[in-house]
Order: structure tokens, then C-alpha cells, then sequence
């Protein structure tokens, strides 16, 4: 059964309302492209058990491990080379473009929108800001970040300028003065993959380094982020928020906040001042094989450099995807710890920063779909994964986009798992509510 429409909060100008959620017409046709998700079926299943429920057939989107051979990218088994085999088709952005320049007809639905890499790229969510509302403006949203390599010289202006100040702190604070201030440097990977935690003066110098032969771009840092050295805590635990955006159409834009969302925790508690663990590699066996990590806790304070072994400690990282044990909270065990006054407040900074972010998206939405030329501008819609850092003073920062947020359920614990499962698929479904009424399957031809 599809949720109602008032789960979701409407966060990009539009004329019209939320529309009512609504069941597609009778017997439309799904195709889903599994093999483009590594982990298979497991990644998909969730979607695929809430377009049946609506009452589609998945008509096409072979299993992974029966994916013909040879690369996923030319696969005659993506939906984009069988538009008439589908009513919806869900995949992955390049691939969706790929169908409707292939002739997508009005009805039709691909599970994308051109021009949101704006967003969920990390590099270009920076520009995109900065474009809209300049570097301070933007920086009342998200971390003081800077992207690389175009903005080192800006960056390094920028921690010299907080090293001269009598008052460290920055421009958040966050805890730091700025000869402790420490910096997190992002790669263009995805699950918490490529990150690095690094003092000022060691991660400039790391990100001056030029990348190293044959060094696939997504492998290089992008983006320089200042690292919150006061973030809220629960159950002593750092956390951050997973909420989800479904743009549902860009002229007009029309994007929607859904109210359920998840709490993820680091898999350990957080210690104070004490950010990275410092590995001594030991061996041991035959031939001298690595053995066992030795670890200790290293303060953040007093070296400019850390040792080449230290790494981000599990207490300051908050990943599902590296923690599919750790704990998780839904939206509602959230209002019932914070009250419901300083959780709707709370709310309302969040819907401002979705909102924020996506006004200014238009131009690049706007240029990608007049490069597209679309049959109709109702020719898709997309799901976004939102994630939000909170401070002490329990305020959110953007922390990024993601294109392709996942839909899993897997955790150690079968409670947990169920609240996952729960809360994305009551997300689904109210996503599909807002689209329904554009599928339109073909009607028979009369014989």
C-alpha cells in the first residue's frame, strides 16, 4: 500500500502541490538492471518487491550472475537497448540518459534525472553551492570545504589566515584552534572508501602531491573538508542522518523530503580528542606473513604529522556500509531522545538545506536536459540519499548527495534489519506515489 503524501515535505519551488499518492495504471512493466550493482540481487530486492506490491511485472533485467559476458557498460541486457519491453526502468544515471535518447515515449519513466551530478558529484556539489550563494554562503550549509586541485591555493590562504588569528575556530569553530584543526580529504569513491583525516599542514601537503601514474580519477582527492571536532553525540557515539530527496521532475523542479529517515552510529564510542589509531604492523607465521594490527588511540593535539600507520578511528566514522553490525536509529527513536520541539526545529534547518541546495541545482538541471532534449520533461524521476553531520549545538551540515543511495536491508541484528527494511520501504513506496500517475502502459491494439 503506498503511504500518503503528507511523508513527504516539498523542498524545491514548485506551482503545484504534492500530488496525492496514487497506484500506477493496471499491468504496467518494470525492467530492473541488476548487473549494474555489484552486490546483485540483494541491492535491488527491496525495489523490485514494492513495484510488484503496486501491481507491475518485471518484464526483463537478468540476475547478475547470469549477465552475459563482457563489459557491464555495453551489455545488450541493460533496459536502455529494450525501450518496449518497459513501462519503468530502474537503473543507474548514464544508462537511463542512454534510454531516452534511445526514444523514450510519454508514460514511459527512467529512475533519473540529467543534471543532478551537480549535487551528488562532491566536487561539483561544492561548485554548485559556491556558484549560487558564494564560498560564506555556501559554508552556512556545509563544512568549510574546498575542491582540489582548483581551490589548493584558496585553501591554503585559508588555513594561514585562521593560524594569524588571537581566536581559533574557523569560520564553524567546531572545537579546534586552528593549530589542532584537522582536515578530511575526499576522494570521488563512494561507502566511505578513499577518506583521510589528516592535520592541516599534512593534508596540504598530501593533496599538493600529484597523483600517481595511471591513477584513475575517481582515486584522487577532490574535496578538502574541515573535520567537526565537536559533533553531537548518543549513547557516547558519533552518528549522522540518512534522509532521502525524490526530484520528480525539473521543469518545474519539484523535489520532495521524506519524513522517515535513519540515525547511522560509528561502531564504537567516541573518545574526545583522540580521532585517529595508530597500527604497528606485527608478523608472524611462516615466511613472515602479516599478522594482527597492534592498535593504540593517538591524540589530535601537538604533532603537525602523524605516523604513517595512523587511521581514522572507528569512533569518529559513521558508515553503514562499512558497519552492517553498528547501531541505527529510524526519525521517531530521534524526536522521542531530542523532544519534539528541538527535533522539529531541528527538521526545519534540514528541509532549508535540501532546499537550498537544490534551488540551486536549476541551471545545471536546466542546461542538462536542453543537451537531453527529452520527448517530455516528466521522463523521469530520482531518488537522492541526503547525508547530515550534527554538531554540539545540533547543528546539521550537508555532507553530500548520492545518486544511487542504497535500498539493502542487511544487518547483523534481525531487529535492526526489520527498521531498515520498514523505513526504505515505506520510503519506496511514497516515492513511486509521487510518479504513478505518469506511467502509462500501451493499450492493446485492437485486432
Amino acid at each position: 500500500m503506498l503511504g500518503g503524501s503528507a511523508c513527504m515535505v516539498m523542498v524545491a519551488p514548485s506551482s503545484s502541490l504534492p500530488p496525492a499518492a496514487t497506484q500506477p495504471a493496471p499491468g504496467f512493466r518494470f525492467w530492473i538492471d541488476e548487473i549494474l550493482w555489484s552486490q546483485g540481487r540483494v541491492a535491488v530486492e527491496l525495489v523490485e518487491e514494492v513495484l510488484r506490491a503496486a501491481g507491475g511485472t518485471r518484464t526483463g533485467g537478468p540476475p547478475r550472475h547470469a549477465a552475459p559476458q563482457g563489459p557491464v557498460d555495453s551489455s545488450p541486457a541493460l533496459g536502455c537497448h529494450h525501450t518496449r519491453r518497459w513501462d519503468v526502468l530502474w537503473t543507474k544515471s548514464t544508462y537511463a540518459f542512454r534510454a531516452v535518447r534511445a526514444g523514450l515515449v510519454p508514460g514511459q519513466l527512467v529512475s533519473a534525472v540529467c543534471g543532478l551530478n551537480c549535487l551528488t558529484m562532491k566536487k561539483r556539489m561544492l561548485a554548485t553551492l559556491k556558484a549560487a550563494y558564494g564560498a560564506e554562503g555556501a559554508w552556512q550549509y556545509t563544512p568549510v570545504s574546498f575542491a582540489l586541485p582548483e581551490e589548493q591555493g584558496a585553501w591554503q590562504a585559508w588555513v594561514h589566515a585562521q593560524h594569524s588569528r588571537a581566536a581559533g575556530g574557523g569560520a564553524h569553530g567546531w572545537g579546534a584552534p586552528p593549530g589542532e584543526q584537522l582536515w578530511m580529504l575526499k576522494t570521488g569513491q563512494d561507502a566511505g572508501k578513499g577518506l583521510q583525516l589528516l592535520p592541516a599542514q599534512q593534508a596540504l601537503a598530501q593533496a599538493a602531491q600529484q597523483p600517481r601514474p595511471g591513477a584513475h580519477r575517481k582515486h584522487t582527492v577532490q574535496v578538502a573538508q574541515l573535520y567537526c571536532h565537536q559533533p553531537m553525540l548518543l549513547e557516547g557515539r558519533k552518528f549522522h542522518l540518512r534522509l532521502w530527496v525524490v526530484v520528480a521532475g525539473y521543469a518545474p523542479l519539484q523535489a520532495y523530503l521524506h519524513s522517515r529517515g535513519l540515525v547511522l552510529f560509528s561502531s564504537e564510542l567516541y573518545q574526545e580528542g583522540r580521532p585517529f589509531v595508530e597500527e604497528e604492523q606485527a608478523t608472524g607465521g611462516a615466511g613472515g606473513s602479516q599478522g594482527a594490527h597492534a592498535a593504540r588511540s593517538s591524540s589530535s593535539t601537538g604533532p603537525a604529522h602523524l605516523p604513517p600507520h595512523a587511521r581514522i578511528a572507528p569512533g569518529h566514522v559513521t558508515n553503514l556500509a562499512r558497519n552492517s553490525s553498528g547501531l541505527v536509529w529510524d526519525l521517531q527513536q530521534l524526536r522521542q531522545r531530542m523532544g519534539d520541539a528541538a527535533y522539529d526545529a531541528l527538521w526545519a534547518k534540514l528541509t532549508r538545506a535540501c532546499a537550498a541546495a537544490l534551488r540551486a541545482a536549476r541551471p545545471s538541471l536546466q542546461e542538462a536536459n536542453a543537451w537531453l532534449q527529452p520527448p517530455t520533461p516528466h521522463y523521469g524521476f530520482q531518488l537522492l540519499g541526503v547525508d547530515f553531520l550534527l554538531d554540539a549545538a545540533c547543528q546539521p551540515w550537508l555532507l553530500e548527495f548520492n545518486s544511487s543511495p542504497s535500498t539493502m536491508t542487511l544487518h547483523d541484528d534481525p531487529p535492526t534489519a526489520h527498521l531498515i527494511a520498514d523505513t526504505k520501504r515505506a520510503m519506496l513506496a511514497d516515492m513511486l506515489g509521487l510518479v504513478a500517475h505518469r506511467i502509462q502502459p500501451p493499450q492493446p491494439q485492437p485486432q
